[in-house]
């Protein structure tokens, strides 16, 4: 959807992946938070923020430190 140009649906339906999955598969939730951070981080880097701390917060087991990593590095480049 954001390739084709469309991010307010992308937002939105990676939105519900969250809504939907922590409990079940919290990859998924914590792979979509990394996603609105990505696409939120060239307009408004508190929103972009927020969804990285997020991604920390779901993040569960070793599987996942990339998730982890990732979001942590791009929070020191916004300045937490």
């Amino acid at each position: 959807m954001y390739r084709q140009g469309n991010t307010a649906m992308a937002i939105a339906e990676l939105n519900k992946a969250i809504e939907r999955n922590p409990d079940k598969d919290y990859q998924i939730a914590a792979e979509a938070t990394v996603l609105l951070g990505r696409l939120y981080e060239p307009n408004s880097s508190s929103e972009a923020k927020r969804y990285y701390k997020l991604a920390i917060e779901i993040y569960e087991e070793e599987y996942y430190e990339v998730i982890e990593s990732y979001a942590k590095r791009r929070l020191e480049v916004l300045g937490s």
